[in-house]
């Protein structure tokens, strides 16, 4: 997997990315659980990480990204190019249970109206 964040993430306002080495040979719903109650206490990194930088990382490797503490007239968004890449053999169960589209209604895709039918 390849992060290349669109916008500086050099402070922890915008909710830079978080890792934890070694959780890719742990088991996740320990680790879900941990992460969402606190009991997780694996060793983590926060990366900083300028616009058009890229972080390569292994996929299994649980990430998450952290809150966007941004408020109010300041608030910014913090767009980032995600890119993955599995040899042909790999699933993820875990992430992605099933093949299923993403849309059940291909219209649905654009925004409720057929592509190249937009007059009506």
């Amino acid at each position: 997997t390849i992060f290349v964040p669109l916008v500086d993430l050099l402070t922890d306002e915008l909710g830079p990315p978080q890792f934890f080495p070694g959780s890719q040979r742990c088991t996740r719903e320990h680790l879900y659980t941990g992460l969402g109650d606190g009991s997780c206490h694996l060793p983590h990194c926060t990366p900083q990480l300028c616009a058009g930088d890229a972080l390569a990382f292994d996929y299994r490797i649980i990430h998450r990204g952290q809150a966007n503490l941004s408020r109010g007239a300041a608030r910014r968004s913090r767009p980032m190019l995600y890119l993955v890449y599995a040899k042909p053999w790999f699933t993820d169960v875990h992430n992605f249970p099933s093949d299923a589209p993403l849309f059940a209604d291909p219209d649905a895709a654009v925004g409720g109206h057929a592509a190249g039918n937009e007059g009506g």
